[in-house]
């Protein structure tokens, strides 16, 4: 596979990103994401790139698309400006009849429709609809682990926000008469966050405003295995990974009381599958794991 890494405008390129989220992509070195990954991994892969794009198998466009859309204001100061200029330069990068790809973290054709992707294969992290192109994990920074011992306590539990999308109130109804399960609209620190995950068997990971959630992917590097809740199974490179023995799915929360139950008499198997779960995290999903699966994915199509 060869490469050619198209030139862009330093503007479409920030260096860092006017909000950071989740927390811990604040903490010093932290602001970056699969976007910045991808491309600082392929630079370092020198003998996968070419100096011409006539010698190329693919055209990488690396255009931080999550940087700009938050950094660049509209004219009423809020996110998701500077569309006529993105478009143009999408447009220069379309002039090239050569197969494109590139790596965004949000869903850019749900948030740019005006623009013409055309040809343009998308690896997006959080894609919103059938439409939004090829999986990847959506990931962030590690989060700090608590300076001591904690115990399981908890079959599943969830803090944060529970207002992003309409599943996440339909959960916490679902689940509110069991003890066993810590469900909280919560805002709380890095590290009872980070405890509370820890102190599960189980981490609830239903989707945001897209398919796809940083919470999964959290859970898997803490070693607790997540039990995601999409209407649409985002979880990436499906002929690699063996989600079956890492990961819980369910497409909607109709019954999710009746599936806890199920569970619950299952602890072993949970801790086993979180024990997967982190390997397959560290193996194969963490920053600079993940992105030989996109040269694997390109290969395919």
């Amino acid at each position: 596979m060869k490469i050619y890494r198209m030139p862009i405008h330093s503007q479409f390129r920030p260096d860092h990103q006017g909000f950071v989220w989740p927390p811990q992509n604040g903490l010093p070195g932290e602001d970056r994401g699969v976007e910045q990954d991808f491309d600082q991994w392929l630079l370092e892969r020198p003998t996968m790139l070419v100096n011409h794009p006539g010698l190329a198998d693919f055209l990488y466009i690396p255009i931080f698309w999550n940087r700009y859309y938050i950094n660049t204001p509209d004219k009423d100061g809020h996110w998701g400006g500077g569309v006529e200029q993105l478009a143009e330069e999408v447009e220069l990068c379309r002039r090239y009849d050569l197969p494109k790809f590139t790596i965004a973290e949000a869903d850019i054709k749900s948030l740019h429709p005006q623009i013409n992707w055309g040809e343009i294969v998308v690896f997006c992290a959080s894609r919103r609809d059938e439409n939004g192109g090829i999986d990847i994990p959506l990931l962030s920074g590690p989060r700090p682990l608590p300076g001591e011992i904690v115990e399981k306590r908890w079959l599943a539990s969830f803090l944060g926000n529970l207002q992003t999308d309409g599943v996440r109130m339909q959960m916490r109804e679902e689940l509110q008469s069991r003890s066993d399960c810590r469900v909280e609209h919560a805002n709380e620190p890095m590290n009872e966050f980070t405890k509370a995950m820890i102190a599960s068997y189980i981490a609830l990971a239903p989707r945001g405003q897209g398919a796809q959630s940083f919470r999964m992917y959290e859970a898997m590097q803490l070693g607790t295995v997540p039990l995601y809740i999409s209407d649409l199974d985002c979880r990436p490179f499906k002929n690699w990974i063996d989600w079956e023995i890492c990961s819980l799915f369910v497409p909607n929360v109709k019954g999710l009381n009746d599936y806890m139950d199920g569970l619950c008499e299952h602890k072993d198997m949970l801790l086993h599958m979180g024990e997967i779960a982190q390997c397959t995290y560290d193996d194969y999903l963490n920053y600079g794991k993940w992105c030989k699966f996109v040269i694997k994915e390109l290969e395919l199509l």
